[in-house]
């Protein structure tokens, strides 16, 4: 494993430095709620929750029910067969277990410690997170280390899946 990620209890990441632990940052709501990026996936309105590690696994499951439902929120970051090397991947998967919930989605990524915009773009069924191309030309101009490691501008990138089915419906914002 080459990184973590805070997830609060609300379904959250709150804190992420990726792909490496000593990366700066996509997510870090924990140091600045309000500019520091977070990543939120939890029902509209009120709720109760409950979070569990799986045992003796590295695999997050949050349980979301309210008054007309149930989903429950699976994370995790998938382990390489060679210690050395892996796939550098957060993985969040919602799944619908009783009733209907309405659900919401939150990406705000924030790279860099929030020092510079991010842009956040669609390609096809991913969201896209990078510097803004500006901010980025600046920083390099100015001689500023590279944030990422081997001079590489980060990117981070999340999957958009469809969380609409007979049980549950969903929403999803970005900003």
């Amino acid at each position: 494993m080459h990184s973590a990620a805070l997830v609060a209890s609300d379904g959250s990441i709150d804190w992420l430095c990726f792909p490496r632990f000593d990366s700066p940052s996509v997510f870090a709501a924990i140091l600045d709620d309000k500019k520091g990026g977070t990543f939120r996936v939890g029902p509209v309105g009120e709720y109760r929750r409950e979070h569990y590690y799986l045992p003796d696994s590295n695999v997050l499951v949050t349980n979301h029910t309210t008054d007309s439902g149930a989903v429950s929120l699976t994370d995790f970051m998938p382990l390489g067969d060679d210690v050395t090397h892996c796939d550098h991947e957060v993985v969040r998967i919602l799944r619908c277990q009783s009733g209907r919930v309405d659900m919401e989605a939150l990406f705000q990524p924030r790279l860099d410690y929030a020092r510079n915009r991010t842009e956040v773009t669609a390609e096809g069924r991913r969201a896209v997170a990078r510097p803004h191309e500006i901010d980025a030309q600046h920083a390099e101009a100015r001689g500023r280390d590279e944030p990422a490691p081997r001079g590489e501008m980060p990117v981070f990138r999340v999957a958009l899946i469809a969380w609409r089915c007979a049980v549950c419906s969903a929403r999803a914002s970005r900003s």
